[in-house]
């Protein structure tokens, strides 16, 4: 049986039975509370969230898939259909994981910055020694969004997997095999790309396609279509290595350009960086005043979720959970300026080209750049985040 979902970018998208049960559990419902960008300061309108997101990664692997099919000898590869099915389900579940406000908590998956517990953790869930190894000998560093999402996908949702635990983990985290590569391997390391890459993938595709619907953003129109209908495989067929055909050559500078310009204008906006900020300080004490924590649990995402010693049981944690709890602790400077935009503080530039406009000298910059450094250490030995308010004024001595 297959479902049909509306999207407003793709229109139509269909879904299958063994998707449509995943999307239907309470873990993966949670992404529907959780925000997609921290662009509403600036744009009210982008209110989109990771649910939507998710199933629109999910409809452009499936598009890829489509073009490669064209493009490949598939008797070559015993297992396709299992890859493909596994690589689906990846990119469907390739931020179940996320913190609240998406990329502002998912520093807090962290223990003192360290990724090694969670590295521990996913290799004993895949039972799989090699990833270990290729974890310690490449240095890979996922996004901590990412490896929590491969630990919740591998553990709510093993049954689906088609005993491809590593092969799922390896697609959001984009950990290629590196070790005793044979064909099979080389053809699941193309597939890894396709949901995870530096350059272009169908994760940053959605997004970039996404953010541009909800901000209003003007930007270039990305004709995905045509992107993925000429994916290929270039050079020797036993090597497996994307590529695009000729013809979209004009649409990979179009996703190159929006990518640039979203990072520039929108994603280094002050608006945007400040929201983040006020929120990060706001999530650190909730972390740490809430639930006695230096750090975020996976399980407080789960359905059986976690007992917090004067709060009680959180489950699946999401945005509005932390705009509760805000609402409910002692209020202090950051959430007061979270809550009310009167209360916040004006930037000084409000992009790079106007600081470059500002402080047109090399020596000029350095000497800004070098104070401010020397202010925000100082700050900080008193105890205090780099924010000057009244009462650090206080403590400073100029």
């Amino acid at each position: 049986m297959v479902k049909r979902i509306k999207d407003p970018i793709y229109g139509y998208i269909e879904i299958p039975d063994f998707v449509q049960k995943i999307i239907d559990t309470s873990v993966f419902q949670r992404l529907r509370d959780i925000v997609q960008t921290s662009y509403m300061s600036l744009y009210p309108s982008a209110t989109h969230n990771r649910f939507a997101h998710s199933i629109g990664v999910y409809y452009l692997g499936t598009l890829a898939l489509h073009g490669l099919k064209e493009n490949l000898d598939l008797r070559v590869i015993e297992n396709f259909e299992v890859y493909f099915k596994v690589f689906q389900l990846a990119c469907l579940l390739h931020d179940v994981g996320h913190a609240p406000f998406s990329h502002t908590g998912e520093q807090y998956y962290l223990k003192n910055s360290d990724r090694e517990y969670l590295h521990k953790e996913l290799v004993e869930l895949v039972k799989d020694e090699i990833f270990g190894k290729e974890i310690d000998e490449n240095g890979y560093k996922a996004a901590p969004h990412e490896l929590i999402s491969a630990i919740v996908g591998v553990k709510e949702f093993e049954d689906c997997l088609e005993n491809e635990t590593s092969f799922f983990a390896r697609c959001i985290l984009g950990y290629k095999y590196t070790i005793d590569l044979d064909t099979e391997k080389k053809f699941q390391n193309s597939l890894i790309e396709l949901l995870n890459s530096k350059v272009i993938d169908v994760d940053k595709l959605d997004y970039l396609i996404r953010d541009a619907y909800c901000t209003g953003f003007d930007t270039v129109k990305i004709d995905y279509h045509r992107l993925l209908s000429s994916l290929c495989f270039v050079g020797d067929c036993s090597e497996y290595k994307i590529g695009f055909s000729k013809n979209a050559i004009s649409v990979l500078e179009n996703v190159i350009y929006a990518h640039d310009a979203e990072r520039k204008w929108i994603q280094n906006h002050p608006s945007v960086i400040y929201e983040m900020y006020l929120m990060e300080r706001i999530l650190d004490r909730i972390i740490r005043k809430c639930f006695k924590e230096e750090y975020l649990d996976s399980s407080l995402l789960s359905e059986t979720g976690k007992d917090i010693l004067g709060v009680g049981k959180i489950r699946l944690l999401s945005d509005s959970s932390i705009i509760y709890l805000l609402k409910t602790i002692e209020s202090d400077n950051f959430i007061d300026e979270f809550l009310s935009r009167n209360k916040r503080k004006k930037p000084l530039w409000k992009s790079e080209s106007e600081f470059n406009a500002i402080f047109q000298d090399d020596d000029e910059i350095s000497i800004v750049i070098d104070e401010f450094e020397k202010l925000e250490k100082y700050i900080k030995t008193l105890g205090f985040p780099f924010v000057i308010n009244s009462g650090v004024e206080k403590k400073v001595q100029f």
